[in-house]
């Protein structure tokens, strides 16, 4: 109900716009026939009985002198001038009338009726060249343009409204009517900003400046001024902002038009100083002068953008009770900017937030959540019912006409307004309903990836406190041997002590190899950078090393790697993974066993690609540990086949740097039989 109230509240602001600062007025150079006086108009058509011309002139002045006090009475003199205009072909005084119900329609937001009216002023003009003064036809077409260009941009096509006002602008420039030049700018560069776009809204700004400089209007160089300043608030040049709206508020105070603007320049100059240089007590001060201005002249949306600042400023100094009272009074006098609304949102979460208040926390997090869409849904569903009311209305028309087919038309667009709302009634339940499961998804993911971020932590602190730890201590142990005992041992039991010491250092090497990769590949520190090479040179050396740990472990190592075999990847990388797979297939394999390393290259006519596979014959998997093989969660209890121990560590680093690479590394094991990885680059 706010919405409505706040939209209805906003097109009775855009009549009020339309009439009294509607293009017909504001440019109009010749105004003789609104000077007259409602009351001796009035009686005079009541006391002479007046007709034709003279008839049509006085129903034209009354309907100008009731624009601003009486719409109703407006615009049935309006109807009444042009129904007694046209049959005398009095088209001058004719094209006033048909301007002013366009001007009514575009209110009604009936903007084809709007449009038609329109089109016929321009015809009742056209009509009336070579009877009234081309200075005077100039001024009326570029009112009408001017008016249309106000339809455009009430109807949100921005581009055709720019190109009526500079319509508009041409006949100005041709009289040079600076005035009116400096209006268009005006209305011109307020467009530009609020399709954003900044360097257009400059330019005319600038220009409506330097114009107004030339008629030495002090209202209308102000008016400039605060929109530079705007502009260059949004962009962040503060230096430029805080100067022109100075300017701008130094000129109101020599303006008749003073006070109109000096709230939105008090408001503005309170947000750059606040914001951009982090003045607090001199945007409170700024602050402070609006909420003295008179309320004639001070708006509710003006209060409360100043009440916003202030709550900003009290939130700076964490004065967290006159935040609060100055968010909440900002939202009471106006809700109907989703911007202003956004920040006050945030401020208030915030605020109950550090004073331990989570509900009311909560309530306003999540309107800052559903602010957006909730808009968006509310203002598709209410542009399709003004779509159902304008098309009624136009129907109505037509059955004035055809009073036998009024009943049944009726119905019909009352049936169509009621199948509307309930499909959008169940549009929003089902929206509603889809953001409930989304977010409980959501959430769902969250936990689990905390789940894993719990034991990839768990994983590391284990392998920290064990499996670098005791191998640590275990050889400090025996060199503190060898330290009090070496000298008594002979030569022989000397050489397994060492060899023992050697193989445990190795397989510390090796896990903190794997550990270090791990890490860089956690924190995103290692990335994969693709070269062409030859697989067979660079795991030349890789090579050699795995067949001397398998012929120490009585092992048949076997290579089928064809000569000149390119392949396009990070060769560090995969250096590592098939060092690591090697390694694996050795540990787990019994002496007597082979262990195979196959490279196949594979041309299917569309790509190739090249098949890597390391084949064991030892001790395979179970299911559960095939199952849980790239878990880092999971123990990996099965020793290697001389007793060597391992953290399972290896092959999660095997399948995230081939993940880096985009392929996945697959497993096929049978217990007691052998196990066999492979992946395809």
């Amino acid at each position: 109900m706010n919405f409505l109230k706040n939209r209805k509240h906003f097109r009775y602001a855009i009549l009020f716009l339309l009439l009294l600062l509607s293009w017909g007025n504001l440019t109009s150079q010749y105004t003789d026939h609104r000077d007259r006086k409602v009351d001796s108009l009035e009686y005079i058509l009541a006391s002479e009985n007046p007709k034709g011309k003279k008839l049509a002139n006085i129903y034209r002045d009354l309907m100008w002198g009731y624009e601003q006090s009486d719409l109703e009475k407006s615009v049935d003199f309006a109807r009444k001038c042009v129904e007694t205009a046209v049959p005398v072909k009095e088209w001058w005084c004719a094209s006033d009338g048909y301007m002013m119900l366009g001007i009514y329609f575009t209110y009604m937001s009936q903007f084809d009726s709007a449009m038609y009216y329109y089109n016929q002023a321009f015809d009742a003009v056209e009509l009336s060249k070579g009877i009234v003064e081309e200075s005077k036809i100039d001024d009326r077409i570029s009112s009408i343009y001017g008016n249309l260009g106000n339809l455009k941009n009430y109807q949100g096509k921005f581009i055709e409204a720019i190109d009526y006002y500079y319509k508009a602008l041409r006949i100005f420039e041709k009289h040079d009517w600076k005035e009116s030049q400096n209006v268009v700018y005006i209305n011109s560069g307020e467009l530009f900003l609020s399709m954003n776009n900044l360097t257009k809204a400059e330019q005319n700004f600038l220009k409506a400046d330097s114009i107004a400089n030339l008629t030495e209007n002090p209202g209308r160089i102000a008016s400039a001024k605060f929109r530079l300043g705007k502009v260059y608030h949004i962009l962040h040049q503060y230096d430029k902002a805080l100067y022109n709206l100075e300017l701008a508020y130094d000129y109101f105070f020599s303006s008749p038009e003073e006070g109109r603007l000096k709230p939105a320049i008090l408001n503005h100059l309170a947000r750059v100083y606040f914001w951009g240089y982090e003045n607090d007590k001199k945007a409170e001060e700024y602050i402070n002068m609006a909420l003295e201005t008179p309320e004639r002249s001070y708006t509710p949306s003006d209060k409360a953008a100043s009440l916003q600042v202030l709550s900003a400023i009290y939130f700076a100094r964490s004065d967290w009770k006159n935040a609060e009272k100055n968010a909440l009074e900002s939202l009471k006098l106006d809700d109907s900017q989703p911007l202003h609304n956004l920040v006050l949102y945030s401020i208030l979460a915030k605020v109950y937030s550090y004073q331990n208040k989570p509900i009311l926390a909560s309530e306003y997090i999540n309107k800052m959540n559903n602010d957006q869409w909730a808009s968006q849904l509310y203002q598709s569903t209410l542009s399709e019912m003004e779509v159902i009311y304008e098309t009624e209305k136009k129907e109505m028309e037509i059955e004035r006409q055809q009073q036998m087919i009024e009943q049944q038309t009726l119905e019909r667009q009352f049936l169509i307004i009621g199948i509307s709302l309930i499909a959008i009634i169940l549009l929003m339940l089902v929206f509603l309903l889809r953001l409930r499961i989304r977010k409980s998804r959501t959430l769902s993911e969250l936990n689990n990836a905390l789940a894993e971020t719990n034991a990839t932590k768990d994983k590391f602190f284990n392998i920290i406190s064990h499996d670098l730890k005791n191998p640590a201590i275990s050889q400090r142990e025996a060199i503190k041997l060898l330290n009090n005992k070496g000298l008594q041992m002979d030569s022989v039991a000397l050489q397994e002590f060492y060899e023992e010491l050697l193989t445990s250092a190795d397989s510390q090497v090796a896990l903190l190899k794997n550990l270090l990769e791990w890490a860089s590949l956690q924190t995103d520190k290692l990335t994969c950078q693709p070269i062409k090479f030859d697989i067979g040179q660079q795991l030349s050396a890789d090579v050699e090393l795995i067949r001397k740990m398998a012929e120490n472990k009585g092992i048949s190592f076997i290579t089928k790697i064809p000569s000149e075999t390119f392949v396009t990847a990070d060769a560090s990388m995969i250096s590592t993974v098939v060092r690591n797979l090697l390694t694996n297939a050795i540990k787990f394999t019994k002496e007597g066993g082979n262990v195979t390393l196959e490279i196949s290259p594979v041309n299917d006519g569309a790509q190739s690609s090249t098949i890597f596979s390391v084949i064991d014959t030892g001790l395979g998997m179970s299911e559960e540990t095939l199952h849980n093989i790239f878990r880092i969660d999971y123990h990996h209890k099965t020793k290697g086949t001389a007793g060597e121990t391992g953290t399972g560590l290896g092959l999660i680093v095997c399948r995230e740097l081939l993940e880096k690479h985009g392929t996945q590394l697959k497993v096929e094991s049978v217990a007691g039989e052998g196990s066999k990885f492979s992946f395809v680059l």
